[in-house]
């Protein structure tokens, strides 16, 4: 994904390494698996996925740190 408007506007963590989350091709036919962030890449972003998420520690502070890793 190379849409920077997308990622932003999903208002999602943009994330530098992928840690426990999954990319798609890991979880696909699982339905328990939603996308939680996007990982930023030299040439784009990718969705990555996870079982559970914080959204509580995600809000405006966490938007401000995705604007800044622009």
């Amino acid at each position: 994904m190379d849409n920077e408007l997308t990622v932003i506007g999903s208002e999602l963590p943009v994330l530098q390494a992928k840690g426990t989350y999954k990319y798609l091709k890991e979880i696909t036919g699982n339905g328990a698996y939603y996308q939680v962030a996007w990982q930023k890449l030299a040439d784009g972003y990718i969705a990555l996925y996870g079982t559970t998420h914080n959204l509580g520690s995600l809000g405006k502070s966490r938007l401000r740190e995705t604007l800044a890793l622009r």
